[in-house]
Parts: structure tokens; C-alpha cells; sequence
């Protein structure tokens, strides 16, 4: 039970709680302090017991709210925005804080005969704006850009009161926004048109940075893709690559977002559609009843459409017999060379172990009779994996070979001699295939001829020749028989196949390369090679 003397002193005890606590000041606006000149500073009084509110301002004495409002003093609005029994909420607001001001008192109480509950104003030493940074341009939609940047000076970013946003065009006359943050919507974009874009802060007492770089971009569709190239890596799949347009590489364009693929058959129609977000793409599933097909690439970005390029495509199942004919056989040669030389993959126990196992080899492939078939690569070979790999590349640059056909003689009424004069480096294989209705009579390297080797989907049969010196490359001369209806061309197709397993030849940039970028636990072994096709 509380008696008379708790109850006093629990009366006296909540007194000296009011009593202290008789007012509060707070900086409401901005969130910040110190402020910067040019700001709208918001202070906020509470008073309690009294009903009352009196403001002390700097160089003022000080003045009672009750019961006015709407009071301007050396600038300072005072207003009371509120009144419960005797709690008075008031504020004192500078419209535009003034530098002459940093380091001033200002206060509020109860009453004028009580301590002063006091902020000082505390005002940033402001130097001018710089420049922004990090531009990013973003296409919304085919008439609309969103353009984002930073202010490059963090500390003093709440000093930005906005900034200016220029819109320069090829077509007409500037234009010019303003936004509060650190970004913009720009809208109602022309397609065709080049822009150019500068930014400028704007401080709180109004001056300018200096402006950002000049920022270009072109509003349009993609441009024509460039360097298309392609390979048939199968029977019925082939492989395209392509590059965009290099003209924009210093002036930025909306993205490509994808691109459309279209293959028509030589009546026109489309076999094949598909998209793709790469700069290559495999199409599988080519119909073996046709051998050339077109080929469209269209870009596409946020605006439309790019116009179409076109390549034409070759193809066939002999090509890439031959190709595979081409590595299987410089495979198989250089394999038995280097079995012999005890040079095969080093594995040992020691350490460090390479797991990863894979043939290399940089090839070009002539094929004389057919323009535009002639092409390039590297082919990767693994041990360890399921997929094998082509690369586009460049010809290897210290590969060469020559076969040269001298001399065409009628040796009877259906047989020719085809004499050949060959400059072979010292590993290479030729390939001697008689077309349908023709076969191998006699020739110059044996008395006798093998049985023909089955190549190919055509029934047609093929010699294989390995041709070996250890003292370098040289000429040589051969001479083959040929019987069949000697009046009717083509007759005989040769292939020579000169592989470089000795440097300088054995090797290019575009191999020395890619072998830089192989981990260390892959060993490699490595050549080049070329392939000649010629029919006679």
C-alpha cells in the first residue's frame, strides 16, 4: 500500500521528467547533415506543459508561435503545424539555406525564461560538380532509351540538385531533359537517326559541371553480318560462322538480340528456320537429293529487322569423305612415325600426369574443280572425349604440295597413260580414284595393281599410296593406265595429301595459339597438312 510520502515523491519524480524533457528540436529535412547551401532545412520543435513555443533565431531575439503563424524572420518561416492540450509541434524552415548561415544556433523552448533546446547549422564547403562516368545506354523498346550514369564525387552527391540531359540528332534541332536522379527515359527516338548525348550536373545553388563526354549512338536497325564462312562437318550437317559489322565497334547500337536462319533448297523453298543468339550456328538434317542450298542471316535487335546476307553453301558427300579421308590418313602416317620414334603421349607415373590426350591438326583442302569449295581448319581430335571440334582458320602458311599432270597419251582404243610430276614434302599419300566405267589398267610404281579399296556411298574404289623420304622432299614422276571409254570425261580423280610433321612447316600462329590456351594437363601433338583434288 502506497502512502502519502511515495506518492509525493513519485509526483516530483514524473515533474523533473517533464520538466526536463520540456522540448525537443530535431532537423527533419534534409536527412543529412551537414547540409548543402541551396538546401530547404526543416527544423521541427515539440514543446510541452506550457502551451506555448518560442524560436530563437540567429541575430534575433526570441519569438513566441501562440497564437500566430506564418512568421518570417531574417528568412525563417515559423508555423505551427499542431496542437494537443498544452503539446505545441512547430516548425522553422530556410527555403534555401545561405553559407553566411553555417555554424549558427538555433534554438526553441517552453518558454523564453527556460534553456534552449539548440541545433547548430552545419553547412558542407561546396566546390563545383564534376563530371559523370559509367554512361550505360539501354533500348526499351524501337522508340524509347533509357540512359543511366554515377556521380564520380560519392561524398558530395546529395549537393546534385538535378541534372541536364542534351539530345543532339542528325535531323533536326537539341532537345533537353532534366532529371532529379541518376538516370533518364529519353522517348519518342527516329529510327535512321544518329544521337549524341551530353550530361551536366546542376548543384544546389545552381551551378554546372562540366559536361560528360559526348556519348553517340545510332538508333537503328543491325547492319548487314560480315565474313560468313562455312563447313560440312558431315554427310548432311554443316557449320556457318559470321561476324557483325566493325564499322560500329567505336559508336554503340542498339544489341543484337538474336539472329534468323533460313536455308532454301534450289527450288526456293525453306528447309530449315531457326534462331540463335551466337555468331554460328550447325544445321543438321540436310536433304542428301540436293548439293548447293542458300543461306540467310538476318539480325535482329529492339528496333527490327536487319537486312539479310547470303551466302551459298556446297554440298556433298565426297567433299567430306575426302576431309575425313585427309586426316585419316595424315593420322595414320603420322601415328606410325611417331610409334617408331618412341615420341607417343608421355605418360608415367611421375608427376605431373596429363589425362587429356588430343591430335591437332591445321589442314587446307583444295578442290580445284569445284570454285568456292576450297577451305581451311582445325581439326581437333581427342582421345579422352566423345566430340571431336573444327575450327575456322586461316591456310597453314609453310604448307605446300604440287601435282602436275605432264603428259596425256591413247595407249589403245580404250586405254590412256596420264603421266604426273608431284613435289611432295617427306610424308604425303595419294589417292588414286577412276570414276564409274573406268578402272586402273597398269602404272609405274609396281608390276602388278591391288585389289581397289570400296570408298565412298557410290560403289566407286579407291588406291592408296604412301609416299615416305628421309632426305627431304623432291620431284617425283608416275605414270598410270587408265582403260574405259577414254572419249568421255572426267575420268580419273587424284588426291594428294602432303602432312608437316618437321618444323618450320609443321606448324602456324593459328596452331601455336590455340595450343597456348590448352590447360597444362592436355598433351597435344600437332601438324598441318594439305589436301589437293584435282580431276582429270
Amino acid at each position: 500500500m502506497a502512502t502519502v510520502t511515495d506518492i509525493y515523491w513519485c509526483l516530483v519524480l514524473v515533474d523533473l521528467i517533464v520538466l526536463s524533457s520540456a522540448a525537443t528540436l530535431t532537423q527533419t529535412s534534409p536527412s543529412y547533415t551537414p547540409v548543402c547551401p541551396g538546401d530547404r532545412l526543416v527544423l521541427t520543435c515539440v514543446t510541452y506543459t506550457t502551451g506555448l513555443a518560442f524560436w530563437r533565431i540567429p541575430g534575433h531575439v526570441s519569438q513566441e508561435l501562440v497564437p500566430e503563424s506564418g512568421i518570417v524572420v531574417a528568412g525563417f518561416i515559423l508555423n505551427i503545424t499542431k496542437k494537443e492540450g498544452t503539446t505545441v509541434t512547430s516548425t522553422g524552415i530556410y527555403p534555401s539555406i545561405n553559407e553566411s548561415l553555417n555554424g549558427s544556433l538555433v534554438g526553441c523552448a517552453r518558454a523564453n525564461t527556460v534553456p534552449f533546446k539548440n541545433i547548430t547549422i552545419n553547412i558542407r564547403n561546396l566546390n563545383l560538380p564534376v563530371a559523370v562516368n559509367n554512361i550505360s545506354i539501354h533500348p526499351i523498346n524501337n522508340n524509347t532509351i533509357f540512359i543511366s550514369w554515377l556521380h564520380q564525387n560519392q561524398q558530395n552527391i546529395q549537393c546534385i540538385d538535378y541534372y541536364t540531359v542534351t539530345v543532339n540528332d542528325s535531323n533536326g534541332p537539341s532537345s533537353q531533359y532534366n532529371s532529379t536522379g541518376n538516370n533518364i527515359t529519353i522517348p519518342s527516338l527516329i529510327i535512321g537517326t544518329n544521337y549524341s548525348f551530353i550530361i551536366i550536373p546542376i548543384d544546389t545553388i545552381g551551378r554546372e559541371g562540366p559536361p560528360s563526354s559526348l556519348i553517340q549512338y545510332i538508333w537503328n536497325v543491325p547492319a548487314q553480318v560480315v565474313n560468313i564462312s562455312w563447313d560440312q562437318i558431315s554427310t548432311d550437317t554443316i557449320t556457318i560462322w559470321w561476324n557483325n559489322t566493325q564499322d560500329y565497334s567505336t559508336i554503340p547500337v542498339p544489341p543484337i538480340q538474336y539472329y534468323i536462319i533460313t536455308v532454301y533448297n534450289t527450288s526456293n523453298s525453306i528447309i530449315y528456320t531457326n534462331n540463335t543468339n551466337d555468331t554460328n550456328i550447325t544445321i543438321t538434317g540436310l536433304p542428301l537429293t540436293d548439293t548447293n542450298y542458300t543461306v540467310t542471316i538476318i539480325p535482329v535487335n529492339v528496333i527490327g529487322y536487319g537486312p539479310s546476307a547470303t551466302v551459298n553453301v556446297y554440298h556433298s558427300t565426297k567433299q567430306f569423305l575426302r576431309y575425313l579421308s585427309l586426316f585419316l590418313s595424315s593420322f595414320w602416317l603420322l601415328s606410325l612415325l611417331l610409334a617408331a620414334a618412341g615420341l607417343l603421349f608421355p605418360y608415367s607415373g611421375a608427376e605431373p600426369v596429363r589425362p587429356k590426350r588430343f591430335y591437332l591438326q591445321h589442314s587446307h583442302i583444295n578442290n580445284h574443280e569445284e570454285p568456292g569449295a576450297s577451305f581451311s581448319r582445325i581439326y581437333i581430335h581427342t582421345f579422352d572425349y566423345r566430340r571431336n571440334w573444327f575450327l575456322p582458320a586461316g591456310p597453314p602458311p609453310g604448307a605446300s604440295s604440287k601435282l602436275v599432270l605432264e603428259s596425256v597419251k591413247k595407249t589403245s582404243s580404250n586405254s590412256r597413260n596420264y603421266t604426273f610430276i608431284g613435289r611432295f614434302p617427306p610424308n604425303a599419300r595419294l589417292h588414286l580414284q577412276p570414276l564409274p566405267g573406268y578402272s586402273l589398267l597398269s602404272w609405274s610404281l609396281e608390276s602388278f595393281i591391288p585389289p581397289v579399296t570400296p570408298y565412298g556411298d557410290e560403289g566407286l574404289g579407291c588406291y592408296y599410296i604412301m609416299y615416305t623420304r628421309g632426305n627431304g622432299g623432291g620431284e617425283t614422276k608416275l605414270w598410270i593406265e587408265v582403260k574405259g571409254d577414254i572419249d568421255v570425261s572426267p575420268v580419273l580423280e587424284v588426291s594428294l595429301i602432303s602432312v608437316y610433321i618437321n618444323p618450320p612447316s609443321s606448324t602456324s600462329d593459328e596452331l601455336q595459339q590455340l595450343l597456348s590456351l590448352l590447360p597444362s594437363w592436355v598433351s597435344t601433338i600437332s601438324w598441318t597438312s594439305v589436301m589437293d583434288n584435282v580431276t582429270f
